[in-house]
C-alpha cells in the first residue's frame, strides 16, 4: 500500500475513532435519559466497528503499530470537551457531539486525501465516511436534552 503523503493521517483517525468510542460510552454511563443513553449507544457502536474495521485495514496496507500497540503517538483528548460536559443534558451536549461528529468527518477527508484512490483502504474509508451523519438530525435527542 502507498500512502501519497504519509500514514499520519489514518492513524490520527484511528486515534480519534477510539476517543469517540470511550467518549460515548462515559456519555452512557453519566447520563439519566434513556433517549440519550440509546442514542449515543448507537454512535459508540458504529465508531467501535469503524475503529476494529480500520486496524484491519491498517494491517492489510502494512501498517505496524507503533510501541505499545498504539496505532498514533498523540494521546487520545480529542472528545475530552465531550465526556466533561454530558454531566448536564442541555443544548451544550448536543452543540459538543455535533462538533465531535463534524471533526470526525474531517480526520476522515485528510485520511482520504493521504491514501491512493481506489485502493481498497480508500474504499474503507469512503464507506465509513459516508456512514457518519449528524447525530442530531432527526430532532429527537434535542427534545429530550
Amino acid at each position: 500500500m502507498a500512502f501519497e503523503n504519509n500514514d499520519r493521517p489514518v492513524r490520527t483517525l484511528h486515534a480519534r475513532l477510539a476517543d469517540a468510542v470511550a467518549g460515548y460510552r462515559d456519555g452512557i454511563d453519566r447520563t439519566t435519559s434513556e433517549t440519550v443513553a440509546a442514542y449515543f449507544e448507537t454512535y459508540r457502536a458504529l465508531h467501535d466497528s469503524h475503529t476494529v474495521e480500520l486496524a484491519r485495514a491498517m494491517l492489510s496496507s502494512g501498517m505496524k503499530p507503533r510501541s505499545g500497540r498504539s496505532w498514533a503517538t498523540l494521546p487520545h483528548t480529542g472528545m475530552m470537551a465531550f465526556r466533561s460536559s454530558v454531566d448536564r443534558l442541555d443544548a451544550g451536549v448536543i452543540g459538543a457531539v455535533t462538533r465531535g461528529e463534524r471533526m470526525l468527518a474531517d480526520f476522515y477527508d485528510d485520511a482520504l486525501e493521504s491514501v491512493e484512490a481506489g485502493s481498497a483502504m480508500h474504499g474503507v474509508l469512503m464507506r465509513q465516511r459516508a456512514e457518519l451523519a449528524d447525530p442530531f438530525d432527526d430532532g429527537s435527542i434535542r427534545e429530550a436534552a
